[in-house]
């Protein structure tokens, strides 16, 4: 049983690490996302 809990403890643990790896990951991607849409804007306002 010792064990058993154990191992539940550890795999809870690491599918936090893994959420927040999964939102670190979605926050960075919409960062870049936008930094994009912000340069093609740029670039539209410059081209007339």
């Amino acid at each position: 049983m010792k064990t058993n809990i154990s191992k539940e403890t550890t795999v809870r643990k690491s599918n936090e690490q893994v959420v927040e790896e999964k939102l670190k990951a979605a926050n960075t991607f919409l960062k870049k996302a936008d930094l994009s849409i912000v340069r093609k804007a740029m670039l539209k306002e410059k081209m007339p």
